[in-house]
């Protein structure tokens, strides 16, 4: 990995009762995301502790990719379940 690496850890928590749902929403744009050309890594963790806690942890090759990723259709910014699943916004 290169110093011009850019490493994100994006934290999500679902609104009451809506964990599963939200997991499947964020869970569905794993796929799509890895293929992406500046992609290096991108999981998706859920909390043992609090089962309402999502958290990505990505590594993308530089900020010109994560720009791109972020105009995707299937990132969480864009992505309206995430919006209707997510107890709170960071």
């Amino acid at each position: 990995m290169s110093d011009k690496n850019i490493r994100i850890v994006a934290k999500f928590i679902s609104a009451a009762g809506k964990a599963d749902e939200l997991k499947k929403v964020l869970s569905a744009g794993i796929k799509p995301a890895r293929a992406e050309e500046g992609c290096l890594h991108y999981d998706l963790y859920r909390s043992v502790e609090d089962g309402n806690v999502f958290l990505f942890h990505e590594t993308w090759k530089d900020a010109q990719s994560v720009d791109i990723h972020g105009g995707q259709p299937h990132t969480t910014r864009s992505n309206p379940g995430v919006i209707s699943y997510q107890g709170q916004k960071f």
